[in-house]
Order: structure tokens, then C-alpha cells, then sequence
């Protein structure tokens, strides 16, 4: 006469997505935007120092931390 036993339902963790924004390797701050234009081209920009670079070449399909990576591949050499 209790009534049926209900399940609780099983919550799962949200997966996070790569980042949007990222750190500049100049000022080492967070405003870094990187733009993907649609002829493999990218563009960063940081909100901060003023730090912008357009000639990043990228392959199709890139996600920005690809772009990130090799942005910093560059500033490091």
C-alpha cells in the first residue's frame, strides 16, 4: 500500500569545451581572442597589451587552441 518505488535519476557530469578565450604570451593576460576566418587564415588579438597577429596559418577544421598552440610555438622561437 506504499505505492510504487521510484528511481532517482542518474545525473551525469557536464563535459567542458575547449577554452574561448586564452592568455596572451606577451602580457600574460586572459583577453586573447582568436578568430578563425573561413580561407585558413586566424586572427588574435589581445584585449590588454594591444598584441595582434593575422598571418596564422591554419589547416581546415582548426579549433582555436590549435591556433593557440602554434602561436605560442611561434613566439617562443
Amino acid at each position: 500500500m506504499g505505492g510504487r518505488r521510484r528511481r532517482h535519476r542518474i545525473v551525469s557530469p557536464k563535459k567542458r569545451g575547449p577554452p574561448k578565450v586564452f592568455r596572451c604570451p606577451i602580457c600574460e593576460g586572459f583577453p586573447l581572442r582568436i578568430i578563425i576566418a573561413k580561407d585558413g587564415h586566424a586572427r588574435v588579438q589581445c584585449a590588454y597589451c594591444g598584441f595582434s597577429r593575422e598571418d596564422v596559418h591554419v589547416n581546415a577544421g582548426a579549433e582555436p587552441i590549435d591556433v593557440y598552440s602554434k602561436l605560442t610555438a611561434m613566439e617562443g622561437s
